[in-house]
């Protein structure tokens, strides 16, 4: 380390020492974990821990990995694993991908949704070469999908499908934890997982308030 990083390193660690001392917990979390399971498990660690103040920040898993690594939060919640040294993953969730589709669709009376039910139809997507992506994109080897928009958030895609604007297959966390009443939620012929991850760093200890955090999120998943 050079002058600067141990400056910071101390200044991080003093961070913590205060907000440890004050009674404060410090969430990082992916956006799908952030709107749909967090509230849940707010409310369990509520019970439990009725005076103790949470700040919850948001971002993506690349993002909660460095808070992690840095020490900015206490514990992180993702949806991918990064290559940080130093960062341990604990798989707490593994949800698979559905269809869904407006209740007014041609598709929302079908049972089960193949690969080929969504030729034609325009896909509203997640980004282009993210990791995700491409666990859904290798299902259709011989695309004749119509990408006709491409989004990173799930409540979005939820959102847009709803309205009319084209089919998808996303997390059944996000499309349930909502209840869109315009959306029709089918099972997809393939496995799509998504998985989720509670993150700690070896670099800096494991509050009580931490380990209580991930134990509410596990349970909220349930």
């Amino acid at each position: 380390m050079n002058f600067k990083q141990v400056e910071a390193f101390r200044a991080v660690m003093m961070t913590r020492s205060m907000t440890t001392a004050a009674g404060l917990l410090r969430v990082g979390a992916v956006g799908s974990i952030t709107q749909c399971v967090l509230p849940d498990a707010i409310r369990l660690f509520r019970q439990q821990v009725s005076d103790i103040p949470v700040v919850v920040n948001t971002g993506g898993s690349d993002v909660v990995a460095k808070w992690m690594a840095t020490g900015f939060c206490d514990i992180g919640f993702c949806s991918i694993q990064t290559d940080i040294p130093g960062l341990h993953y604990e798989r707490i969730n593994t949800a698979y991908g559905v269809g869904i589709v407006a209740k007014s669709h041609r598709l929302a009376s079908k049972k089960v949704l193949k690969p080929s039910d969504f030729a034609e139809e325009n896909f509203i997507s997640l980004p282009s070469g993210s990791f995700k992506r491409a666990a859904l994109d290798r299902h259709f080897p011989d695309d004749s999908r119509v990408i006709s928009i491409e989004t990173p958030y799930a409540m979005t895609i939820c959102t847009m499908v709803e309205k009319g604007l084209g089919v998808s297959i996303v997390n059944p966390v996000v499309s349930r934890a909502f209840q869109m009443p315009g959306l029709r939620e089918i099972p997809f012929s393939e496995q799509v997982p998504f998985h989720s991850y509670a993150v700690t760093s070896d670099h800096f200890p494991v509050s009580a308030l931490a380990t209580r955090m991930a134990q509410c999120v596990r349970e909220a998943f349930q």
